[in-house]
C-alpha cells in the first residue's frame, strides 16, 4: 500500500503537484484572527483545528466577527473541491457559547463547522472525527476546554465546574479507526511543549500540556493522522509544531498551530505555514468500509457542541489583585470581501 507524504512541516512555499493517486490535506490551527493574512496553499481538503478568533486587535466580540470569517472561509471553498472544515478552539468563546449560530454562518458559505462530530471529508471518503476539545490550564482563554485529572493543579482551578478529559474522550469519541483525528489540544508529549516548561509561567499563562488520555486513544485506535494545534512552541524531538511519529504506530501526529503569541499580552502573530500532507486515495473496498463506519456512528447519540455548554473562562488573578489586567480589548476584525487573498498555487 501506497504511505502518505508529508510536504510541508510549516515552511511557506509552493508545493509541487500532487501525486497522481492521492489527495492533498492541508491542516492549520491557530490563525488568531490573521486568517486574511495568512498564506493559504491550494489542496483537495483544507481543516482548521480551531483558534479562528484570539488576537489582540481582533477580539472575538460576537456574530459579526464570525460572519466575516465564514465570508472568508467560504471564499476558500473554490481551492479546496473536496471541502473546508473548521471547528473552534480554547480562544473562541462565541462559538462555544452559541455554535450553532456559528454552524449556521459557515453553512451559509459552504464550510463545515463541526464540534465532537464525525465528518466525511467530500469526495475524498475519507471519515474524520472533529472535535474542539483543549485541555485546562487556568488561563482566560479557556473555551471548549476539559482538565486532566492527572494534573492536581488543574482540580484545584476547574471552576465553574468543567469536564475531565476522560470522560470527554470516552463519552465523545468513536471507538473505531479513522482515516483523520481532530483537536484543538494536543496528546501529551507528542506536539505540546517541552517537560522543563511544564512547571513555567510564562506572561501569566502556562505552557500548553497534553493528555495522557487523548494520547492513549490515539495509541489505541490509530487514525493515520491526528491534527491540532494549541502550542505555538518550536521545539525539536516530540515538542511543539511539526509531524512527530511514535515507533510502532502508524499515525502522523501534526501540531498545525501557525501563530505564536507576539510581544504584547493577548497579541498573535503568524510564524509559520501550513503542514500539507498527500494521501493515497481509498480503494472502492475501503471506501464502502468508511460508508459503514460513518453510518454507525451517524446512529449513535452524543452531547456534540452541548457538552461544553456550561464551562466558562475564569478570569486568572495578575499582580495587584485585579482579574483579566493585561488582556487588550478591541473591537471587530476588518471586513472581508469574501475573497481568497493571498492563496498561493499548488
Amino acid at each position: 500500500a501506497m504511505s502518505h507524504r508529508i510536504l510541508s512541516h510549516g515552511q511557506v512555499h509552493s508545493n509541487p503537484q500532487p501525486v497522481p493517486g492521492h489527495h492533498r490535506l492541508v491542516f492549520v490551527c491557530c490563525t488568531h484572527g490573521l486568517h486574511e493574512d495568512f498564506e493559504w496553499p491550494v489542496g483537495d481538503v483544507l481543516i482548521h483545528c480551531g483558534d479562528i478568533m484570539g488576537h489582540a486587535a481582533l477580539s472575538d466580540v460576537g456574530v459579526e466577527a464570525w460572519r466575516r470569517a465564514a465570508i472568508f472561509f467560504g471564499g476558500l471553498r473554490e481551492y479546496f473541491a473536496s471541502g473546508v472544515f473548521v471547528t473552534a478552539g480554547n480562544h473562541d468563546h462565541f462559538a462555544q457559547e452559541s455554535p450553532d449560530v456559528v454552524r449556521q454562518l459557515f453553512a451559509e458559505q459552504g464550510v463545515l463547522f463541526a464540534v465532537e462530530e464525525p465528518v466525511l471529508l467530500g469526495q475524498t471518503g475519507f471519515v474524520s472525527f472533529i472535535s474542539a476539545l483543549s485541555f485546562f490550564r487556568g488561563n482566560r482563554s479557556s473555551a471548549c476546554q476539559a482538565y486532566r485529572a492527572e494534573d492536581p493543579d488543574d482540580i484545584k482551578r476547574r471552576k465553574p465546574p468543567r469536564m475531565p478529559v476522560d470522560s470527554a474522550v470516552v463519552q465523545q469519541f468513536p471507538a473505531v479507526n479513522l482515516d483523520v483525528l481532530v483537536t484543538h489540544g494536543p496528546p501529551f508529549a507528542l506536539g505540546d511543549s517541552k517537560p522543563e516548561d511544564f512547571a513555567l509561567m510564562q506572561g501569566g499563562s502556562r505552557p500548553v500540556e497534553g493528555s495522557h488520555s487523548l494520547r492513549a486513544w490515539t495509541l489505541q485506535h490509530t487514525p493515520r493522522f491526528h491534527a491540532f494545534g494549541d502550542c505555538h512552541a518550536s521545539c525539536e524531538g516530540p515538542y511543539g509544531h511539526g509531524v512527530k511519529t511514535v515507533v510502532g504506530c502508524p499515525t502522523a501526529f501534526i501540531n498545525c498551530a501557525v501563530g505564536r503569541n507576539g510581544e504584547n499580552p493577548g497579541e498573535k502573530t503568524l510564524a509559520r505555514g501550513a503542514v500539507v500532507v498527500d494521501a493515497p486515495e481509498l480503494l472502492p473496498e475501503e471506501v464502502e468500509e468508511r460508508r459503514r463506519v460513518l453510518a454507525q456512528l451517524a446512529g449513535q447519540e452524543r452531547l456534540g457542541a452541548a457538552v461544553y455548554a456550561h464551562t466558562e473562562w475564569v478570569a486568572p488573578r495578575r499582580k495587584g489583585g485585579k482579574k483579566g489586567a493585561g488582556y487588550a480589548k478591541g473591537r471587530g476584525g476588518k471586513g472581508s470581501d469574501g475573497k481568497a487573498r493571498g492563496v498561493k498555487g499548488s
